[in-house]
């Protein structure tokens, strides 16, 4: 039974529900797996739990086009 793990800051439940499926149903269509076999579950993490490039996603903003900006200074 495949068990994806998704590491997600977090979402509203309706968005969880939407991954979820989209990863079931993925793995029904990829590797022949029924739905009722698939596990999906989220880690929710605050952005002052994870960093990248030695820096705090606190410490960042989501621009409109996706990206990350550079981190904010103390």
């Amino acid at each position: 039974m495949p068990c994806i793990h998704v590491y997600i800051f977090p979402r509203e439940e309706e968005e969880y529900a939407k991954i979820a499926k989209a990863f079931t149903e993925d793995l029904e269509k990829i590797c022949n797996i029924p739905k009722q076999n698939t596990h999906v579950i989220f880690f929710d993490l605050p952005r002052n739990r994870w960093s990248w490039g030695g820096a705090l996603y606190s410490k960042r903003r989501l621009l409109p086009t996706g990206e990350w900006t550079e981190p904010e200074e103390d």
